[in-house]
C-alpha cells in the first residue's frame, strides 16, 4: 500500500500546479442501471488529478435498489509511460483473484481492509480501471459471500472502458 502511495506522489508532483477539470462520466446512467439492475439517481464526475503525463479520474454513481442507497465508484488511472498490467495490479492491496478468460485480465479484489466493498479491477488500453461499490449494498448487518460474489459478477458485466 505504501509503495502505491509513494508512486502516486512521485507521479503527481509535476501535475499539482495544474487544475484538473473532471471529464464527463465514462458510462451512462442507462448502462450502469442495466448492468447492475439498479436505479441510477445521479452520475457525477469526481476528482481529476493530473499525474505528470498521466491522470486519475473518478466518477460516482448514486444508486438505489429497493430501500438501499449506495454508490458505484468508477476510477481510471491513465499512465503516461508504458505501464503494464502487472505493474498496475502490483500497486493494489489485498488479494486479487483473476477472472478466468477475461479479455482485460480482470481481477476481483478481496481482503483489502473493507470486507463490505465488492471491487473489480482491470487493465485496458494502458489504463487501470477500478469498479467499487461503496455503502450499504446488502440486506443484512454485513454482506454475505454470496452477495459479494453476485455484485462482483454484475460489476464485471458493465461495459469496458477506455
Amino acid at each position: 500500500m505504501m509503495r502505491a502511495i509513494g508512486v502516486l506522489f512521485l507521479l503527481a508532483a509535476p501535475g499539482w500546479s495544474q487544475s484538473g477539470q473532471p471529464a464527463a462520466c465514462a458510462l451512462t446512467s442507462a448502462q450502469v442501471g442495466a448492468a447492475l439492475g439498479v436505479t441510477v439517481v445521479e452520475a457525477k464526475p469526481g476528482m481529476s488529478i493530473p499525474l505528470g503525463s498521466g491522470s486519475i479520474q473518478d466518477c460516482r454513481y448514486k444508486l438505489k435498489a429497493g430501500n438501499r442507497d449506495f454508490t458505484l465508484m468508477l476510477k481510471t488511472a491513465r499512465y503516461g509511460s508504458k505501464a503494464s498490467a502487472a505493474q498496475h495490479f502490483d500497486t493494489l492491496a489485498g488479494r486479487l483473484t483473476a477472472v478466468p478468460n477475461d479479455p482485460d485480465g480482470a481481477r476481483v479484489q478481496d481482503g483489502q481492509g473493507d470486507a463490505t466493498s465488492p471491487a473489480v479491477h482491470y487493465f485496458r488500453n494502458g489504463a487501470g480501471v477500478e469498479l467499487r461499490l461503496l455503502g450499504t449494498h446488502y440486506d443484512g448487518l454485513k454482506p454475505s459471500p454470496a452477495e459479494i460474489a453476485a455484485w462482483q459478477k454484475k460489476l464485471l458485466a458493465l461495459p469496458r472502458i477506455p
